[in-house]
């Protein structure tokens, strides 16, 4: 996905929890649900800038990447390997400075309690599960025209200008410069220093996946 298709996505889903954060989350009466607001506030905030973000997020790439997604172009699928450290990175980042923002604005450390912990342990469950699934249920789809990456991807994306790394989207074959396989990891390099394009494939595709790479004139690199 270009920058420009990333810095949309991304103010979209901004805008949209922000938007709801400012107009629609003050109409709630909080004071009438007494203390379980100190529950209610924290969760909420937690689904917006977390749960929400990411589902946005995803559902703009789904239907982004929905009209290149055509069967009877689809030659292979291949499982995308991912940096889970990377992914986990921006949820975690976020979900610590919501859990700390009571304590940042009063100043106060005794606003942690052993409740705002377990939360914060739930969350963190949360945040894996995002995790899991869209590492495990986002694939790299080789077409006839070019690679699709698509699927229950509901990894936040900050559009700060950094390498592409099997960010979803679609990529024409004129987009890659060369490919190597080593050890059934495949690698992709994209033109002009974009990113890669990384998955895992068997020993028994090797050859045949080879064959189409060379036949789309991407030429292979053998690192020793």
């Amino acid at each position: 996905m270009s920058n420009a298709k990333r810095s949309i996505n991304f103010a979209i889903a901004f805008m949209t929890v922000i938007s709801i954060f400012t107009f629609i989350v003050p109409m709630i009466d909080f004071q009438s649900l007494g203390e379980s607001t100190e529950i209610i506030f924290p969760n909420l905030l937690f689904f917006l800038f977390i749960v929400l973000f990411s589902f946005l997020q995803f559902l703009f790439r789904l239907l982004l990447t929905s009209k290149h997604y055509v069967k009877d172009k689809l030659f292979f699928t291949l499982n995308m390997r991912s940096s889970k450290l990377k992914n986990r990175t921006v949820l975690y980042l976020g979900t610590i400075m919501l859990f700390l923002w009571p304590v940042i604005v009063s100043k106060n450390i005794s606003l942690i309690k052993l409740g705002n912990l377990l939360n914060l342990v739930i969350w963190i469950l949360v945040i894996e599960a995002l995790v899991y699934l869209s590492n495990k249920h986002t694939k790299i789809h080789f077409m006839s025209y070019g690679i699709l990456i698509r699927g229950l991807d509901f990894r936040i994306d900050i559009p700060l200008g950094d390498s592409l790394l099997n960010h979803s989207g679609f990529y024409s074959y004129h987009d890659v410069q060369s490919y190597s396989i080593e050890n059934n990891y495949l690698e992709l390099v994209l033109f002009n220093n974009l990113g890669t394009i990384q998955g895992y494939i068997s020993s028994d595709r090797i050859p045949p996946v080879s064959a189409f790479f060379e036949s789309k004139g991407i030429r292979k690199i053998v690192r020793y």
